[in-house]
């Protein structure tokens, strides 16, 4: 299994705009829908260089003092080029976006494991 940046978020918002929230983020006319992941609604985009999947659920708890279960919103930007780099500069800014659209409490973790970013309180930070 690769390992990927993972976007968690908690909202108040409907599919549907999230749906258009991610999309205007992300660069992406559309996000299309796909089959369900782990029985949870499902939309990828892709650009370029990157694939933008969307997960309306999913099943992941509290690991390493993140509490994922919290975030039901679940959103993975794989490169496609395999580059680290590129991957965490387009989910950096997607989060950053989604964050200005107001709305969203997000987390930015890196392969579920360590925490790169969070918007929570209005103080979004970078950790390395």
């Amino acid at each position: 299994m690769s390992a990927h940046h993972q976007l968690f978020a908690r909202t108040t918002k409907g599919p549907s705009e999230i749906i258009t929230d991610l999309s205007r983020a992300a660069g992406i006319r559309a996000l299309d829908r796909v089959a369900p992941l782990d029985a949870f609604d499902s939309y990828r985009g892709v650009t370029a260089s990157t694939v933008i999947e969307l997960e309306i659920g999913h099943s992941y708890e509290v690991d390493r003092d993140l509490r994922f279960e919290d975030y039901p919103v679940l959103v993975t930007v794989r490169d496609l080029g395999r580059d680290s780099t590129s991957e965490a500069r387009t989910a950096l800014g997607i989060s950053v976006a989604l964050d200005s659209f107001g709305g969203y409490d997000l987390l930015l973790v890196f392969d579920l494991q360590r925490l790169v970013w969070r918007n929570r309180g209005g103080d979004g930070r970078v950790t390395t």
